[in-house]
Order: structure tokens, then C-alpha cells, then sequence
């Protein structure tokens, strides 16, 4: 299944989601990420209720993964992106919970 995403949701997606003109417009690596984070983290859109939640889990897989997570520049990509839809399948806290420490048992033996 191909990941599908809509962005015209999002306040001023023309500047907040792109940057560049006509032929030379480019989508924003922030919003690449929460497009294909979605997937990863099994939340579908980002709402106003749901944002920091989604931020939340973001952090938390990156740390699991070994990776850099800075909690506040992710919460406030999210709050800018209250609107983003993809068709990523959504998971529960426990789903999640589950994926969190697959993931950091696979970081942990990748580093040994």
C-alpha cells in the first residue's frame, strides 16, 4: 500500500509545508518527516487534541532508535502541521509501547 498524505489542511501550508517557487518548489524536510513518521509512530493526522501526542511518541521512537530527538523543535513541527492526513494505519498506547522497546532492544544490539 502506497502512503498517501493531504496537506491543504494545514494553516498556510503554501509556506508552512514548502519552500521555493514553480518549478523550484520543495517540500520541507519537517514535513517529509511527519508525513513519514506517521507511519512509524501509527497516527494518522495531526489534530489540535492530538499533536503533542504525536510529537510525544516522535521523540520517544528516536531516542529508542539511537537518534536525536529535540522534544520541543518536534512538538512545535507538529503544532504547525495541525491538519496533515495521511493513510498511515493507526496503533494503540500499548501497540506502541510494544514497537518502542522491539526498537530499542534492536538498537542495543546493533551498538554491541
Amino acid at each position: 500500500m502506497s502512503l498517501n498524505w493531504n496537506l491543504s489542511e494545514v494553516t498556510d501550508y503554501e509556506t508552512v509545508c514548502f519552500y521555493g517557487e514553480g518549478n523550484d518548489q520543495q517540500m520541507r524536510v519537517s514535513t517529509d518527516r511527519l508525513i513519514w513518521g506517521a507511519m512509524s509512530v501509527g497516527m494518522n493526522k495531526i489534530t489540535k487534541e492530538n499533536y503533542r501526542e504525536f510529537a510525544s511518541r516522535m521523540s520517544q521512537l528516536n531516542v529508542a532508535r539511537g537518534w536525536p530527538a529535540n522534544q520541543s523543535e518536534i512538538l512545535d513541527s507538529a503544532k504547525a502541521h495541525i491538519g496533515l492526513w495521511t493513510n498511515a494505519s493507526s496503533m494503540s498506547e500499548s501497540e506502541f509501547d510494544k514497537l518502542l522497546k522491539k526498537e530499542a532492544l534492536r538498537s542495543e544490539k546493533e551498538s554491541e
